[in-house]
């Protein structure tokens, strides 16, 4: 990798001012120029932890946050490329996750390579958790295209309180309703005796 693509590559990654992304160009490429150019280069290591030891150094004291912003940055560049994006919270509650939000772009075309979000509350192509929220979602609350859960709102609602464009549920409110108490354009409403 040459000189001036791997500075630029080092940049990507660093959170910073214009300023000091461009103090900062100057003075890696000086660096690595003296340090012996491209062969230098194969030498530093990965562009993103170049940037983190840059931005270490400039903001000495927030090592931690500076890893998980160069992380999540890189991240986001992923799921800009079509790789997806995933995000697990540290803390967990009853062993899930508190949050976890998981996507992949290409879950669609093949539903075997969806990874499933699940947590307390769990946001992505399928989410399972107290809180759900995706285009599959199944927990106490469930919102989604196809939804189950104790109250769940989606185009097919499945769920003790369903609405949606086909809801079935104890309470079900939608075009087509089907439970034991209904609303809706097409509506059936069991009740046992």
């Amino acid at each position: 990798m040459r000189t001036k693509e791997y500075v630029a590559q080092v940049l990507a990654f660093v959170e910073a001012s214009e300023d000091v992304k461009r103090r900062l160009s100057e003075d890696l490429f000086e660096h690595i120029e003296s340090a012996g150019g491209d062969d230098a280069v194969r030498r530093m290591g990965h562009p993103r932890d170049m940037a983190a030891e840059l931005m270490d150094a400039l903001y000495e004291d927030k090592t931690d946050v500076i890893r998980e912003l160069v992380n999540t940055k890189a991240q986001l560049r992923a799921v800009a490329g079509g790789n997806g994006f995933e995000y697990v919270s540290k803390t967990k509650l009853f062993g899930l996750p508190l949050i976890h939000v998981c996507f992949n772009n290409l879950w669609f075309f093949n539903p075997r390579t969806a990874n499933v979000a699940k947590g307390i509350i769990a946001i992505g192509h399928v989410a399972v958790g107290v809180v759900a929220i995706g285009g599959v979602s199944a927990g106490l609350v469930s919102i989604g295209g196809i939804s189950l859960g104790l109250l769940a709102l989606g185009g097919v609602a499945l769920g003790g309180w369903a609405l949606g464009g086909v809801a079935l549920g104890l309470m079900a409110w939608g075009a087509v309703a089907l439970g034991m108490y209904t609303l809706g354009a097409v509506s059936i409403a069991l009740v046992a005796e």
